[in-house]
This record gives C-alpha cells, sequence and structure tokens, in this order.
C-alpha cells in the first residue's frame, strides 16, 4: 500500500511544474482563453474594479480600498480612541505599527 500511494502521490510542485511546461507549449491562442478563464476573478476583484472605475469618474487622485482603513483610523484617533485598540482593530501585531503608521495623527490629536 505504502508504494502504491507513493507512486500516485505527486507533491504540488511537480504538479504546478508540469502545468506551466505543459501550458507553454500550447498555442497562444489557448493560453490565453485560459487567462480569461481562470484569471484574477472574484468578488472581491469585481469590487475593487468598480471602485477604481468610482474613483476615477470622481477624479479622485490615488484612489483604492485602502483610503477607506485610512480614514477609518485617522478618525479613530482624532476621537481620542487609544492607539492599542485602533491597532487591534486594525489588526496590527502591537500598537508600534500603528504609531508608525498614523504617528500624524496621533501628534495632532495631543495638539488639539
Amino acid at each position: 500500500m505504502s508504494s502504491t500511494f507513493h507512486k500516485t502521490s505527486v507533491n504540488a510542485t511537480a504538479k504546478n511544474d508540469y502545468f506551466k511546461t505543459w501550458l507553454q507549449s500550447q498555442p497562444s491562442s489557448l493560453r490565453k482563453s485560459l487567462a480569461r478563464s481562470f484569471g484574477p476573478k472574484s468578488a472581491i476583484g469585481d469590487w475593487q474594479r468598480a471602485l477604481a472605475r468610482l474613483f476615477k469618474l470622481a477624479a479622485v487622485p490615488n484612489g483604492c480600498a485602502h483610503r477607506f482603513r485610512h480614514t477609518f483610523s485617522k478618525r479613530l484617533l482624532m476621537e481620542g480612541v487609544p492607539v492599542e485598540r485602533v491597532a487591534v482593530l486594525l489588526g496590527h501585531s502591537s500598537p508600534t505599527i500603528t504609531m508608525k503608521h498614523y504617528s500624524q495623527w496621533i501628534l495632532e490629536r495631543q495638539n488639539s
């Protein structure tokens, strides 16, 4: 049983290498078709593309979904929420990371 298992199981890297080799040997039309079929399409990707179009239509420079994260954290800090709590909400491993990225708004809060 052990030898059968080893003969039939192929590790993921070998499968991936085999597929890449096979794909390169195919006509470019097939490669393009496969890329369209299995490309990076997801609900998140659709949402990000739609959001990018909205930012472009609204003429928002450097618009991206991450801006919402920054706005959220800046407003929390300006409202006096402790840095430690903001760090947890943002998923940072420590408040030091939050302070590194948002120190300007922490200082503004202190000066207000």
